[in-house]
């Protein structure tokens, strides 16, 4: 199926990549985006360390704040939130490499 390929070979580009620790990241495995959120907001209650750019991914700090956008969309990791995201990494490595 071309759409699950396609699907597998995403999940492993940088737009789709966090920062997290082996143990975290096992722990949720293939788990929704809530979920996952929730984990690294109790890991950082907690005061274990979670990179900043990981903890503002899960916070969506790099998507649109559209006052429009519903709640729903703000619980899944969308292709929009993975180009914003890439256009981060972009910006903040452009300041170094250019």
């Amino acid at each position: 199926n071309d759409t699950a390929t396609t699907f597998d070979a995403l999940k492993h580009t940088i737009d789709n990549l966090a920062l997290l620790d082996q143990a975290t990241n096992r722990s949720y495995h293939n788990a929704p985006f809530p979920y996952k959120r929730f984990c690294i907001i109790e890991r950082d209650k907690k005061g274990l360390f979670v990179p900043m750019c990981t903890k503002n991914l899960f916070l969506k700090y790099y998507s649109s704040s559209d006052m429009a956008s519903s709640q729903l969309e703000n619980m899944r990791w969308r292709d929009e939130d993975r180009r914003n995201y890439l256009a981060a990494i972009r910006k903040v490595l452009g300041a170094f490499f250019n």
